[in-house]
């Protein structure tokens, strides 16, 4: 099991480095599109 642990830990220090690095280019040249629908109010 402390394999698994350490694994996890590693994937999710790699994905901590990563994924700021990910969208910085993408938020500079605009491609960075919302996650969520707008939502109407009526």
């Amino acid at each position: 099991m402390f394999i698994l642990e350490e694994l996890f830990c590693d994937i999710d220090d790699f994905c901590q480095e990563f994924e700021p690095q990910w969208r910085s280019p993408l938020l500079s040249q605009g491609l960075k599109t919302r996650k969520r629908q707008r939502q109407h109010r009526d």
